[in-house]
């Protein structure tokens, strides 16, 4: 998989970016160069993103939390937020062109349908809207939400009915604690309570026979109720569903897939669509689920990352409870690596990645002597290949798995190093390397941020060989400050948006 050119005409600071990454050069490691403030950070995460998450129901909210930095303006009914020409592995170049656009957009294709009678015929073409695809979501969670209620109600009506065939109230009131859970005591409850306050009656909690046909009889009106709101839910979802035919009809005839909604201040909302070259949602599908597991991101843990939440941001200018450290910020970067798994940041050392790295290589060797009868060398070659990163250090594995410890190169004593006693620059590009070779990256785009910070000028320049070395089937994108690393290549493979790095 390779990215061979992406367009962002206006995206925050990001203007008029056109960037080509030939896919003849050698190696496939591409500097993007500029000042601080130029949008280097911004490019890699609006790429990850739209490549990432657009074709993922759980992770669309991501892509969602970027919309929310975009700008169209009054005068604009669609704007292009990013465009992209990918190789595949099938040697196949697609066009990807990612806009924002309001429903408005939608109507003049409208024109279009003469051919379509048909279908115009059951819908008003009025009442197009791009928006029915996130009511025709919302419809659907209703009815699933009124559903499960009604299952639970006759549930406890019929644990009702059995209560009713006892006639001692101690053995309703024994059966009723066996009877009935937890969650559907306090659902009973809530619904007594209100039943009851609307006919100012005082609730009581006895078990006879009048108490438990009144409580039967509200469940009863419940039911109906709620019957009713299915079918009233129901006809709405079949008349959007004709709608959405319509409009998927529409977008499917100009080449356009629907991704999400952004609802935007003064109830604003817009759009994000994707003209594909293949034209089919279901080939768009396919790739984007493709493209998904083949890009990622890596960068400083630092970093402001623009797909959170505008007001996860914001805390990090504010202090909560007095403690700095529990800023909801990094409590929703905790979450999210969870569930972008790959998003990697450079921390101080992965420690559960590499002991994991390690039990991965134990395990393949006790494979590997089940099979042969003779263990295999994995976790030595491994551990080889790591101490190689270290210039005068070395790394080893607890005997109980629980930890690390490293130590100088021939020390006979062993004595034990402490986390103070390493370089950052040597962790660095230790995490680096496991983080590549644990994730098993492979043919891949890896777009890398500040990946110099903390590494020795001669190991900026080095960093080009060292990703090269560990896994050549991948592409790189950097963003980057350092001229060491940039000379480690050729001209044409550094990359330089405003305010230009070089000179």
């Amino acid at each position: 998989m390779r990215l061979l050119r992406v367009q962002v005409p206006d995206f925050r600071v990001l203007k008029n970016i056109d960037l080509s990454f030939e896919k003849d050069f050698f190696p496939q490691i591409f500097p993007i160069g500029s000042q601080n403030g130029g949008g280097k950070s911004t490019l890699l995460q609006l790429i990850f993103i739209l490549l990432h998450c657009s074709g993922d129901p759980e992770k669309i909210e991501y892509v969602v939390n970027l919309l929310h930095r975009c700008q169209l303006e009054d005068e604009l009914d669609q704007k292009t937020l990013a465009i992209f020409e990918i190789l595949t592995d099938n040697r196949e170049e697609v066009k990807l062109d990612f806009f924002i656009c309001r429903d408005a957009y939608v109507k003049q294709f409208v024109s279009d349908l003469d051919g379509q009678k048909e279908d115009l015929d059951t819908v008003n073409v009025d009442d197009f809207k791009i928006s029915d695809f996130e009511k025709l979501k919302g419809t659907e969670q209703k009815i699933d939400e009124l559903k499960d209620k009604r299952d639970k109600l006759e549930s406890i009506q019929e644990k009702f009915t059995r209560l009713l065939r006892l006639n001692s109230r101690t053995e309703r009131e024994n059966l009723t604690q066996r009877l009935f859970d937890r969650e559907e005591r306090e659902f009973l409850f809530d619904l007594l309570i209100k039943k009851l306050s609307e006919k100012r009656i005082p609730y009581s909690n006895n078990y006879s026979t009048g108490d438990l046909e009144i409580r039967q009889k509200y469940i009863q009106d419940e039911l109906r109720v709620m019957s009713n709101e299915i079918d009233s839910y129901s006809d709405d979802y079949k008349s959007l569903l004709r709608r959405i035919k319509v409009i998927k009809n529409i977008l499917e005839r100009n080449s356009l897939i629907y991704l999400c909604r952004a609802k935007k201040q003064k109830n604003e909302e817009i759009f994000l669509l994707c003209k594909f070259s293949q034209a089919t949602q279901e080939e768009f599908q396919l790739l984007m689920k493709e493209l998904s597991s083949k890009i990622f991101l890596a960068a400083p843990s630092t970093q402001v990352f623009i797909f959170l939440p505008k007001a996860t941001n914001k805390s990090l200018f504010q202090i909560n409870q007095g403690n700095p450290d529990s800023s909801n910020y990094y409590l929703a970067m905790a979450d999210i690596k969870k569930k972008l798994s790959n998003l990697f940041t450079y921390d101080f050392l992965p420690v559960e990645l590499l002991i994991n790295y390690f039990i991965m290589a134990r395990d393949q060797d006790f494979a590997q002597a089940i099979e042969t009868g003779e263990y295999g060398n994995n976790y030595q070659l491994r551990r080889q290949n790591l101490n190689s990163i270290l210039s005068d250090k070395e790394i080893n594995l607890d005997k109980d798995i629980s930890g690390i410890t490293f130590k100088f190169k021939g020390d006979t004593n062993g004595e034990e190093l402490y986390p103070e006693d390493l370089s950052h620059g040597e962790l660095k590009r230790l995490s680096i390397y496991l983080w590549l070779k644990y994730r098993r990256i492979k043919d891949a785009i890896v777009l890398m941020d500040e990946i110099e910070i903390a590494l020795h000028p001669d190991w900026q320049y080095k960093i080009i060989e060292d990703l090269q070395e560990w896994e050549p089937s991948n592409q790189y994108i950097l963003a980057t400050h350092s001229y060491e690393l940039c000379q480690a290549l050729t001209p044409a493979h550094v990359k330089e948006i405003e305010p230009k790095l070089l000179k």
